[in-house]
């Protein structure tokens, strides 16, 4: 799927790149249940055909007002960086955006729905990067805009932390190992290759 539109001012454009240390990374939208067609299940579960089970529903009414909501945030200069969360949820949008930002980031998430809320699907869901000081006119916005918000994160450090709500520890990956396995695949396969 594609779109085209008009940029009218390219000084008001973010992209996946652009968190800085400290901002707050936001999740816009539900908070994540759908693991049905996710990279997740086939990946992690090997699930294949129709043991995927069905993508996340689409509500096209809602799609028109969440992508509306961003684009407003974007040109006000509310948030830095950008990236939705359809291939790899919550945490793999995340992760990409501390890749190209250089950034680590602590993700934090509930116990009773880790997985989906790391990896879920759901639709219309974006991951923004906001500096601090911006946090409530952010809050703000959505609140009247009658959209979820939810803080899952903040960017900072070489790796990317996850945090169980409640748990007393935490996993780390460095971000260096992370940019190799993101990077470094296609060059290795294609040493592989006779």
């Amino acid at each position: 799927m594609g779109g085209v539109g008009l940029i009218e001012d390219l000084s008001k454009v973010a992209t996946l790149k652009g968190a800085q240390d400290g901002d707050l990374a936001f999740m816009i939208g539900s908070d994540g249940s759908e693991l049905g067609a996710s990279l997740y299940a086939r990946e992690v579960l090997s699930l294949k055909g129709t043991d995927l089970g069905a993508p996340p529903v689409v509500d096209l009414a809602r799609t028109v007002s969440i992508a509306s909501a961003v684009r407003k945030l974007v040109a006000s200069g509310l948030v830095r960086a950008v990236h939705d969360t359809s291939e790899g949820g919550m945490a793999c949008a995340v992760t990409e955006m501390g890749l190209a930002s250089g950034l680590g980031a602590k993700i934090f998430a509930p116990a009773d729905t880790t997985t989906a809320y790391l990896f879920g699907e759901d639709h219309d869901r974006y991951i923004v990067a906001v500096s601090p000081s911006q946090e409530e006119a952010l809050r703000t916005e959505l609140t009247q805009s009658g959209l979820p918000v939810t803080q899952v994160g903040v960017f900072t450090g070489d790796g990317i932390v996850f945090k169980i709500v409640g748990a007393a520890s935490e996993q780390r990956l460095p971000l260096a190992s992370l940019r190799e396995a993101h990077e470094g695949w296609l060059p290795t396969y294609m040493n592989s290759v006779d």
